[in-house]
């Protein structure tokens, strides 16, 4: 609740953010939890980003697949697409009725299938919105087959307009 309360309360500070290295890392972290998660990613996707909005997002997406998908493939992709960089988590799973897959992303939501699976139904809702704050967007639909797929599209960083945040290689600030 203190997480969602936050949402739209501050300025928010986006940086320049390697999504890429961030989604390698918190799957790295997450893989124990799976007996299949693959990882797909460039070397590099660079955002303009909260630098923590890349952990909130799949820490959210990965554990409502262990929960909800369990068992089941979980796939995670970040891509680069013209000036987004675009995060996936496509499940396995059951997935959730047509009607219900709207509503994914409402605060205290829960699928008709899952109220005894233990949550607060406030994790997507925290993704949204803070997705939302810097710009990006946030997606759910049914995946061929079964399962569900979430994108997160992410404002890409782009030098000519946000500056170049890159350390000169004597170690002093940019632009001096």
């Amino acid at each position: 609740l203190l997480d969602l309360s936050q949402v739209g309360a501050h300025a928010v500070e986006p940086m320049r953010v390697d999504i890429a290295a961030k989604a390698r890392h918190r799957c790295d972290l997450w893989s124990p939890m799976f007996d299949d998660l693959r990882f797909e990613a460039p070397q590099e996707a660079v955002a303009w980003v909260t630098d923590e909005l890349t952990d909130v997002v799949l820490d959210a997406l990965l554990d409502n697949a262990s929960k909800f998908a369990e068992n089941a493939p979980v796939e995670v992709k970040v891509a680069i697409e013209q000036a987004e960089v675009v995060v996936t988590v496509r499940d396995h799973g059951p997935g959730l009725d047509d009607e219900d897959v709207e509503k994914v992303g409402t605060r205290f939501f829960r699928g008709r299938r899952h109220q005894n699976v233990a949550s607060t139904g406030l994790g997507l809702a925290i993704v949204r919105a803070q997705v939302a704050d810097v710009g990006g967007t946030f997606a759910v639909m049914p995946a061929g087959g079964a399962g569900l797929v979430v994108e997160v599209r992410l404002p890409g960083f782009n030098p000519a307009v946000h500056g170049s945040s890159a350390v000169p290689p004597d170690g002093a600030p940019a632009g001096t």
